[in-house]
Order: structure tokens, then sequence, then C-alpha cells
């Protein structure tokens, strides 16, 4: 490559603004302060469990990505995204005995529109006992 193009290059990449840390965008300050709740702590127990034994390899963190769902400006923030070994990504919803009609439409929504990832809807009952319903992908993936 020319000298000259390089100093141009140079010059541009020079005058261009300084990339914000992670930690300065709002979302992500939002998302990383969000509290777990009871339910939720109970659950990443669950998941890190699944660590330990091999069948995770990683937990993305609590809220940490966001499905847009449709063409309107609806958001799906699901409690956990998790990393297999193979590579592929889990997501998982996670509530208690009492379920809102909208959570569990977005959920629907989102694993409808993105179907290239396993989704979990994990509920517990009010004697404590969890059932997880998956959708889609094959349960061996």
């Amino acid at each position: 490559m020319p000298a000259s193009v390089q100093a141009d290059i140079r010059a541009k990449l020079a005058a261009q603004k300084p990339v914000k840390p992670v930690e300065q965008y709002d979302d992500v300050q939002f998302l990383a302060k969000k509290k777990l709740n009871s339910t939720e702590r109970e659950y990443l127990a669950l998941l890190e469990m699944r660590i330990r034994d091999g069948t995770l390899a990683y937990i993305c963190g609590h809220e940490s990505v966001k499905f847009r769902i449709g063409e309107v400006k609806c958001w799906y923030h699901p409690d956990f995204c998790c990393i297999r070994p193979t590579g592929r990504l889990e997501i998982h919803e996670v509530k208690g005995p009492k379920v809102w009609d909208d959570a569990r439409v977005k959920f629907q929504s989102a694993a409808l529109q993105f179907p290239g990832f396993l989704w979990f809807w994990a509920q517990r009952d009010k004697q404590g006992v969890w059932t997880t319903t998956q959708y889609g992908g094959d349960s061996n993936d």
C-alpha cells in the first residue's frame, strides 16, 4: 500500500472519536445493575450446576440480550442466555407460579421469530417444583 494512502488512513483514524467502553452505555448499565429475584437466583444455581457437569459452557448473564419482536418497537429480554459446549445458544425464561399473559406471548413470539436458538420456559410452582418446556431445536443439540 502506498505511503500516501497509509498516511491518509492514519489521519482518518486519528480524527475519529474514541469508542466508549461498554460500561458507559445506558442500556448496558441498566442490564448490569438489574437485580435477580429469588426465583431467578434459584434457577441460576441450576444453570451453574450444568456448567459443573459440562452440559453448559457459559452463562452470558441476567437479561444480557434483547430481541426485537415483529415490526413494532416491542422488545423481549430473556432472563438468561447460555452457551453450550457445542456453541449452540440457549435462551431461558424463568417464571414463578403467576405468569402474566404478555410475558408468555413475548416469549413464544421470540421463539417463533428466532428459531435458531434453543428456548426454555422454566416455571416453578408454589411447592418449589420446576417444570421446563423446550421450544425449538432438538434436545440432543
